[in-house]
């Protein structure tokens, strides 16, 4: 994040023109941009998942876990959830804002541009993130709501 002239702060966002150019950065910037999209853990909290824990819990050595378990048999796809489930609850519970996260949501909610929240957590986790900071996004999506990111399909 940058301060403008007028000690505004100004999001980390570039302007492209309409050949696909970067346009660079400038205080006062248009946003050529219908919503303004966040990531929950690294963006907006500090990361507290412990992926290797929950790796070993679950029985695999590397890799992503969700993509890991998409072929589990049934019932170890179910056991394997409950395991992720339980350390995205407690990680959201215990969950650390970084610094000048709410007030960046803020200054672009104030800027009239909508904000939405994409992240591979559960629903759940998301709910208590927002219950434990009081931060509202006019449309959110999860793991839970079909393909999710790193694809760029639901963007």
């Amino acid at each position: 994040m940058a301060r403008g002239q007028q000690g505004r702060l100004l999001p980390a966002l570039k302007e492209w023109d309409e050949s696909g150019r970067h346009g660079g950065y400038h205080a006062g910037m248009a946003l050529p941009c219908r919503v303004i999209i966040f990531d929950m853990d690294g963006t907006l909290v500090v990361p507290a998942l412990d992926f290797d824990l929950m790796r070993f819990e679950i029985g695999i050595s590397k890799g992503s876990l969700l993509e890991a378990i998409e072929d589990f048999p049934s019932d170890e796809r179910l056991r394997a959830e409950e395991i992720i489930a339980k350390h995205e609850a407690a990680a959201a519970a215990a969950s650390e804002l970084l610094p000048g996260a709410a007030e960046v949501v803020a200054a672009v909610r104030a800027s009239g541009h909508p904000v939405a929240l994409m992240t591979r957590n559960s629903r759940m986790s998301v709910r208590a993130f927002q219950e434990r900071h009081g931060i509202a996004f006019d449309l959110i999506r999860t793991r839970e709501d079909g393909v999710c990111k790193p694809s760029p399909q639901p963007v």
